[in-house]
């Protein structure tokens, strides 16, 4: 696909079409004017691009209810104008990266049934703006750090 072509394009939505499998193209970092990626309940699977993190614009970005696996990239934390990060509904595995909580703007952080393991990092504390935060149903352990995240 010649995505680089679609300089224009702010918003792509390809939401609910079971139709729709494959991997995400990491191609799709080439529209640089996007700022809303929407593709939940489709078949999609592999892992999450990196280079998505070259969408500075996108404030909004929805890739749950799919088939991703792999862990999440902290490259993630430089989309510093996302305001809703939904990943849940995959296979995602590893940890929460600390990162995350370089996402100043971020308003809904929704992780839950994956494979996340580990701890809440209390860096995600930092964010004043996030007002939801989902992490059931994951095999997170440890203890949640309510200090930080009462700054919430």
């Amino acid at each position: 696909p010649q995505f680089g072509l679609m300089t224009l394009l702010t918003d792509l939505n390809l939401r609910d079409n079971r139709g729709i499998s494959g991997t995400l193209s990491s191609q799709l970092s080439q529209l640089t004017a996007l700022q809303s990626l929407k593709v939940p309940g489709d078949s999609m699977s592999g892992t999450v691009p990196a280079q998505l993190a070259r969408l500075t614009s996108l404030h909004t970005m929805w890739l749950d209810r799919n088939g991703f696996s792999g862990t999440i990239s902290p490259e993630l934390s430089k989309l510093t104008s996302l305001s809703w990060l939904s990943l849940h509904n995959n296979d995602l595995s590893g940890t929460i990266p600390p990162e995350l909580a370089k996402l100043t703007m971020l308003d809904e952080l929704e992780l839950e049934q994956n494979g996340i393991s580990g701890t809440h990092p209390p860096q995600l504390g930092q964010i004043a703006s996030l007002r939801r935060l989902n992490t059931y149903s994951n095999p997170v352990s440890g203890t949640i750090p309510w200090e930080s995240l009462a700054q919430l």
